[in-house]
């Protein structure tokens, strides 16, 4: 089986790719910039996709949206995880906001969040959402991973950016989403 990815971010290109390691992933070369206007993940990815399968009739396209929510912030930074600080943000950007506006809260879980969208043809067949909990630590740990991954604690004491590529992908809410994905595919396509 193959699957057209709709992101332009390379560290998710390469997760998504070891992590279905039996399909063939394809990535769009120019990626059209496309406005995320709805108000959750999976409406964002479901977006993504079928506008992205409009353009590669009768192939299998997959989006994600995916990000961070914090209990004490309402649910921010939410479906603006990528840019919470600004809109060109760099994850440093991001990460350094995210830490100010955490800095007197007493409630710091949180969960990481992915919505991964299979379209066909310019409609949706089917979505999963995984997740994966922790907390907001108080500084940057780690040099591994992307986004949030350094500031994001698991029960293990642990940021996500302690974690290898091959720990962190399977525990990841990406691979929790993924997971639910492999197995439609596997039962039904």
């Amino acid at each position: 089986m193959r699957l057209y990815l709709s992101t332009k971010n390379k560290h998710k290109i390469t997760e998504i790719s070891s992590i279905l390691s039996d399909t063939e992933i394809l990535t769009f070369d120019d990626l059209p910039d496309i406005e995320e206007t709805g108000t959750t993940f999976k409406a964002n990815a479901d977006i993504k996709s079928k506008y992205l399968s409009t353009l590669v009739p009768d192939e299998y396209v997959i989006a994600d949206d995916s990000g961070i929510v914090c209990e004490a912030l309402d649910g921010k930074p939410g479906v603006f995880s990528a840019r919470y600080a600004h809109e060109n943000a760099t994850d440093n950007d991001n990460i350094i906001k995210l830490l100010d506006d955490m800095k007197d809260a007493v409630n710091r879980k949180a969960y990481f969040i992915c919505n991964i969208s299979l379209a066909k043809d310019g409609a949706v067949i089917a979505s999963f959402e995984g997740r994966l909990n922790g907390t907001i630590a108080h500084e940057i740990i780690g040099e591994n991973g992307f986004g949030y991954d350094p500031i994001f604690l698991l029960e293990d004491g642990r940021s996500l950016a302690e974690y290898s590529s091959d720990e962190k992908n399977k525990i990841s809410h990406r691979m929790a989403a993924l997971n639910k994905l492999k197995k439609l595919i596997t039962d039904n396509i």
